[in-house]
């Protein structure tokens, strides 16, 4: 009984102009935005190539004249571009798009997103760039399937109920000994696969539109986020489905339906989503602006002079305990101010995430989010990101003291200059910066917990409207 009114369902859903609409506009709205990404994407890739070629000419010149060219070894640490950006680019855009790294003095800044990549200063982010991007949305196939295809799957299930007791197919339905939970399976599984048909269709066309491109690589990562992205959506699409079918066995009519299940998306995909950044209490918070934080290193250093002078005024007269004096000085002024920055960069990332548990009440940014830690993108990319950052900026000062010849085993800060050679170096021996992708073990593992939310918010739903179809007035 059941597979014949899914069989049934499901070809007159096929065969309505509502279907071939949503068809329609599905596949054309996620090629047209294929077609955009591929002219961005080797937008990215051009300039990271620039990046990499003046980082190249820096390393060059500091291997054909070491001594006088130590200061200059300063090197832009951008970030990769990545394909799965397609699939979710989770305000990428909005946030640092890498690190400022300089040898000595070390330090490991942060770029701002408001600099051209291609440029040779660098600038700090403020807090309301990097926690709360004023635009609505992030440009992907996430955004498309968060907004879109879910306004389509109320559109679809609203009425799944109240009109077939409007027309009576309803009444004469349960005149034949007709289960109730095949009915709703039968509306469920209906609506689902209307979306779903299309939504798989357009994300195959617009891998084959990639590859046979050859701009976007089709690596195994970027296939398995595809996937992954499809299951996900399949989920999310679910709760929205649940949704209009529950305004519609809670309703006497369709009118009254439309009108509930349109304020739920409202109120689950646009107002909860972006009001808790609006009233979250962000004092605790607070991050200076880059010249404030670089004042506070300034002050930092002036305080620690004042801490030190009397011990340096009462060895004047020791040349090697002044010396060593000295250096103690220097490495706890250097490493007190990337402390500095460090502390504020991670004030930073904590609203961000502080942010994200605030929105977690809402499908839609669950669903975000999980798309986002699948693809590898976003605050986690920029976390991964960092730290491969971080070990490349110690791994490098500490093989150019190897390179360098310079013995002394002190402090990360602390560097001979005397000790430098003049000679040139082999410019192949220095290493090279080469973020390596999140492995897809991490992304899942990172993805679990707000796929396990997705599923208790579908579990949830479908035993509610089970539970009002079952003393739901069939007449």
């Amino acid at each position: 009984m059941v597979k014949h009114m899914l069989k049934r369902q499901i070809v007159e859903d096929i065969l309505s102009p509502t279907f071939l609409i949503n068809f329609i506009l599905i596949i054309g709205v996620v090629v047209a935005f294929c077609l955009i990404f591929l002219d961005d994407y080797q937008g990215q890739v051009n300039a990271y190539a620039f990046k990499n070629a003046k980082n190249e000419i820096t390393l060059r010149h500091f291997s054909e004249a070491p001594q006088g060219a130590y200061l200059d070894v300063n090197m832009q640490l951008v970030m990769k571009p990545r394909a799965e950006r397609f699939v979710s680019l989770s305000y990428e855009d909005k946030s640092p798009q890498g690190l400022y790294f300089q040898m000595y003095p070390y330090q490991l800044r942060v770029l701002s997103k408001k600099e051209d990549i291609t440029a040779g200063g660098f600038f700090f982010i403020t807090k309301r760039e990097y926690v709360t991007p004023p635009e609505l949305f992030s440009p992907d196939l996430t955004f498309i399937v968060q907004f879109l295809l879910s306004f389509l799957a109320v559109i679809l299930a609203f009425n799944a109920v109240t009109g077939e007791k409007e027309t009576g197919t309803l009444k004469l339905i349960y005149a034949n000994p007709a289960k109730r939970s095949h009915f709703i399976a039968m509306k469920y599984f209906s609506a689902l696969s209307t979306l779903g048909l299309p939504l798989l269709l357009s994300l195959i066309v617009s891998a084959l539109i990639l590859g046979i491109s050859s701009a976007v690589p089709l690596s195994s990562g970027f296939l398995y986020s595809l996937v992954m992205f499809a299951i996900l959506s399949f989920l999310y699409l679910s709760v929205f489905v649940l949704i209009g079918l529950l305004c519609s066995t809670t309703t006497r009519n369709s009118r009254h339906s439309l009108v509930l299940s349109l304020l739920f998306w409202i109120l689950l995909v646009v107002i909860l989503p972006k009001s808790p950044g609006l009233l979250l209490d962000l004092k605790r918070f607070d991050v200076p602006t880059g010249q404030q934080i670089e004042e506070m290193t300034d002050k930092f250093m002036h305080d620690t002079q004042k801490k030190y002078h009397q011990e340096f005024m009462a060895l004047r007269s020791d040349k090697e305990a002044f010396e060593r004096l000295a250096e103690k000085f220097e490495v706890e002024v250097l490493e007190g101010q990337q402390g500095i920055r460090d502390y504020y960069l991670n004030k930073k990332i904590a609203a961000v995430l502080t942010l994200r548990k605030v929105n977690m009440v809402s499908p839609a940014t669950l669903y975000e989010y999980a798309a986002s830690a699948v693809a590898g993108t976003g605050i986690f990319h920029f976390e991964n990101f960092r730290l491969q950052a971080r070990q490349f900026s110690e791994g490098f000062v500490s093989s150019a003291k190897q390179i360098l010849g310079i013995k002394r085993t002190s402090s990360l800060y602390q560097l001979d200059t005397d000790a430098i050679t003049n000679k040139r170096i082999d410019y192949n021996s220095f290493p090279r910066f080469d973020e390596k992708d999140i492995a897809p073990g991490q992304r899942i593992t990172e993805a679990v917990p707000f796929i396990g939310l997705l599923v208790l918010y579908n579990l949830f739903l479908f035993a509610f409207v089970f539970h009002k179809f079952q003393t739901y007035d069939v007449r």
